[in-house]
């Protein structure tokens, strides 16, 4: 009797035995997979950190399309691209181009750009100081706040928004 009575709790612990079996290799395999999803996510935000470069992302041509601050009361007006554009150049200059008149200006003769401002030397000789703007640049859109440091304290404060022009 002791014999048949033996033979199921044996079987019982087997399966006891290989279900933890089971078990801990199941959590070995979701360890390793969270793991494994963790680590590429953080490649996945170091790599993205790297390849933003304001000095490059800034280059090419933009068109404007919206303007306000201080003297529109801080509204924005939206403007109807015409076909002028300023353009951030290789060389680290800045020229607009005047559709209407057909030709190019210099705005400036040298910017520097980190994260969060375009700081340039306007080309104008009689013209003191740097421009420094605020800068925001998301989905094609450069939004651009004119900040302490200019020339003409009338244009502190002015927002300027451009679209990259195709």
């Amino acid at each position: 009797m002791n014999k048949i009575i033996k033979k199921p709790f044996a079987r019982m612990q087997e399966i006891a035995v290989e279900t933890l079996r089971s078990m801990c290799n199941f959590k070995h395999i979701m360890l390793i997979f969270f793991i494994s999803v963790f680590l590429f996510s953080l490649s996945c935000r170091s790599r993205n950190k790297e390849d933003v470069n304001p000095q490059k992302t800034i280059l090419g041509r933009w068109e404007l399309i919206g303007h306000g601050g201080f003297y529109t009361q801080s509204k924005i007006i939206a403007v109807e691209p015409n076909g002028s554009y300023i353009e951030f150049l290789l060389d680290e200059s800045v020229q607009r181009y005047d559709s209407k008149k057909d030709e190019f200006q210099v705005l400036a003769l040298s910017y520097l750009i980190d994260e969060n401002f375009i700081i340039y030397n306007p080309e104008k000789p009689y013209e003191q100081g740097w421009y420094v703007y605020k800068y925001k640049l998301t989905n094609e859109k450069l939004e651009m706040t004119h900040h302490n440091g200019c020339v003409e304290e009338l244009y502190s404060g002015q927002i300027l928004i451009y679209q990259r022009k195709k």
